[in-house]
C-alpha cells in the first residue's frame, strides 16, 4: 500500500489490522509491543485539523467497545477522550462539569430510568 494514497484522517481494517492514521495514547511508543504489532512502528503528531477529527473518531471507537464488551475500562478511555475533546475546544474539566450539572439541573439526569416510546421528528 502506498502511503501517499492513504488519506491522513482515514482508518480502516484489513484482516483485523488497523491501516491508516489512528490516534493513540501518548505513552504508546514507550509501551510498544513488538510481538503484537510488529517491529517498525511509525508515530507522528496530528495537526490541529486532524486532531479534532481523530479525537471524535476515537471516542466513537471507545464507546462502541464499551457497548460491545461492557467493560468499565472502555468508559475510562471514553472519559479521557471527552476531556481531550473539551481541552481541544478550550474547556477545562471543571467547566465541563459545571456545564453538565447545569444541564442536569434544567433537564434532569438518567437516575429515574425514564423511557419514551414514540416517533421523533
Amino acid at each position: 500500500m502506498n502511503e501517499k494514497t492513504v488519506p491522513k484522517d482515514s482508518v480502516w481494517y484489513v484482516d483485523r489490522w488497523v491501516v491508516g492514521l489512528k490516534l493513540v495514547r501518548d505513552k504508546m511508543p514507550e509501551n510498544w509491543n513488538k510481538e503484537k504489532y510488529g517491529e517498525h512502528p511509525k508515530f507522528g503528531i496530528a495537526d490541529d485539523e486532524q486532531f479534532g477529527a481523530l479525537l471524535k473518531k476515537k471516542l466513537l471507537e471507545e464507546v462502541a467497545e464499551y457497548s460491545a464488551k461492557g467493560e468499565l475500562e472502555e468508559l475510562v478511555d471514553a472519559l479521557e477522550l471527552i476531556y481531550a475533546i473539551s481541552a481541544n475546544e478550550g474547556v477545562t474539566p471543571k467547566e465541563l462539569e459545571r456545564m453538565r450539572l447545569e444541564k442536569r439541573e434544567k433537564k434532569g439526569g438518567f437516575d429515574g430510568r425514564l423511557t419514551w416510546e414514540g416517533q421523533q421528528k
